[in-house]
């Protein structure tokens, strides 16, 4: 351990600090400390082959082609560092582990009297701290509920009341996803389960000690699972049930699904609804898609589809929504309460 060494916990303590993800792009893409930027030393081909010439011939050989391949970058590593160094006042190297690489990369800076951190057991030290923390915050956190059939505009409300400065963690747009098996369209790929839980922790943090609002789920948003203790804690927590008129949850749905550039995807997704709705129903509402009637397809789906599935549960309060804003005024009010 060095003097520059510092865990993540007392990392979070620094001002004005950025996080340097020296792993490669392929490394990072999958997870990584969220707010970090990559500056990779050895790129994904290259960390494939010393890869394998540590397993196929020695750590010795392995670390000389390391070498080789990051001399021939430094100049562009170093000029990066020195960008950050004029931005924060802080920079906190990590790689996977805490070991060569962050470790030869601290030290060169460091010589150069470029002063840096190094995060001791790097990624995966970071990843027991959200194991330890993530858990413990999901139980602890003081929650108001959102529940409501598809359409009925609890993502547009939770939106506003965040835009407002009140604490709001959204839970499908950290997942990616609007949790139905439509709920994909037109986002970008969901984060690794991994990914998924250090964002999560993020959110709980930033309001650590507030009352939150968020949006009831089930145990899964697509293909990332919730944390169980948060599941225990929403099902506990204040509820509020969100009613609102069929033609308005139409709407909301056509706004959110209208778009163009969903329709290919639209089509195709269609077919994930096979096995709760009929193949000529779907052929039906591909038609009427192609056709610009998406009015017909919201409204169906409700009616035969999202309402069947949807499992009502017992609320505190219900309050009716054909306005989001106004809703929002009463939601505030309920919140003010609260507190």
């Amino acid at each position: 351990m060095t003097n520059w060494d510092i865990s993540y916990e007392d990392s979070r303590r620094l001002e004005n600090t950025i996080y340097i993800d020296l792993r490669s792009p392929i490394e990072y893409e999958s997870e990584h400390i969220p707010g970090s930027v990559n500056l990779y030393l050895l790129n994904d081909e290259e960390r494939s082959v010393v890869g394998e010439t540590y397993v196929k011939h020695s750590k010795e050989l392995a670390k000389s082609k390391a070498v080789s391949y990051v001399s021939k970058r430094l100049p562009f590593l170093v000029e990066e560092i020195l960008k950050y160094e004029h931005e924060y006042n802080n920079l906190v190297l990590y790689c996977q582990r805490g070991g060569y690489r962050s470790k030869s990369f601290a030290s060169l800076l460091n010589a150069m009297d470029i002063k840096v951190h190094r995060l001791e057991s790097g990624y995966k030290g970071y990843r027991k701290y959200v194991r330890e923390n993530l858990n413990k915050i999901c139980e602890a956190c003081s929650l108001i509920v959102l529940t409501g059939n598809t359409g009925c505009g609890k993502t547009k409300i939770l939106h506003s009341l965040r835009d407002k400065g009140y604490p709001v963690v959204d839970l499908e747009g950290l997942a990616r996803h609007r949790g139905s098996n439509l709920g994909h369209v037109g986002l970008m790929p969901q984060p690794s389960q991994k990914m998924f839980e250090s964002l999560l922790l993020e959110e709980f943090l930033k309001y650590d000690g507030k009352k939150i609002f968020i949006e009831g789920e089930s145990s899964k948003i697509g293909d990332v699972y919730l944390p169980k203790q948060l599941i225990q804690n929403m099902k506990k927590s204040y509820c509020i049930g969100v009613d609102s008129p069929l033609d308005h949850r139409v709407s909301n749905l056509v706004e959110e699904y209208g778009k163009l550039d969903y329709k290919k995807e639209l089509l195709d997704s269609l077919r994930l609804l096979q096995g709760y709705i009929s193949k000529e129903n779907i052929e039906e509402f591909q038609r009427h898609i192609i056709d610009g009637n998406l009015k017909i397809v919201a409204t169906k789906l409700c009616e035969n589809y999202y309402d069947k599935k949807y499992k009502k549960r017992d609320v505190d309060i219900n309050i009716l929504n054909i306005d989001e804003e106004e809703s929002v005024k009463k939601l505030i009010a309920i919140y003010e309460a609260k507190n």
